[in-house]
């Protein structure tokens, strides 16, 4: 998988060959396994109470991601974005056949924001974006503010700014 990111992070491959690869390790295994090995993953300190002071300004969090829509899905339940999007495992009931369903690439990004924005009556420009990568580069350039979050290069140079920091938390300073 490292190899796989690193070859995605250069430019080498698209989301598409990465979730294709990694698809096939999920097969056979029922999903709420897969979800549950998702509680050892670390997150970025400061995450809930940065949810929830944007929650206090009436401001909603989306996560919008590239990586499977099951982990999103999981992490917007433990955390309190109101949506996610995601890639979709193609399954059988609960158990991953070990293809893709769904791809959901940096395009696909801004189509569930900007469909989020319609639905809401959010103009887009009035939009905040936290990303790290080149799936967010798209989605940097629609909003009104982007920020660039221990960011790879090309993302630091679509973003409004650039942050490196252990603490979600930090975020919230920069924001207009």
């Amino acid at each position: 998988m490292a190899e796989l990111e690193r070859r995605y992070a250069a430019g080498e491959i698209s989301n598409a060959v990465v979730a294709e690869e990694q698809a096939i390790s999920y097969r056979g295994i029922p999903l709420q396994d897969v979800v549950a090995k998702l509680s050892d993953i670390p997150c970025i300190e400061g995450i809930d109470a940065t949810l929830a002071i944007l929650r206090s300004r009436q401001i909603d969090s989306l996560l919008c991601t590239v990586t499977w829509s099951f982990a999103a899905e999981e992490f917007c339940r433990r955390h309190g974005f109101v949506a996610a999007s995601g890639t979709e495992v193609d399954l059988e009931g609960d158990i991953p056949t070990g293809t893709v369903r769904r791809h959901f690439d940096e395009w696909d990004k801004l189509d569930f924001v900007t469909s989020y924005c319609t639905a809401n009556d959010i103009d887009i420009a009035e939009c905040i974006a936290v990303g790290d990568s080149r799936s967010d580069i798209p989605l940097f350039e629609a909003v009104g503010f982007s920020i660039a979050l221990n960011a790879t290069p090309q993302a630091r140079e679509a973003a409004s700014v650039a942050i490196d920091t252990v603490d979600l938390t930090d975020v919230l300073d920069l924001i207009p």
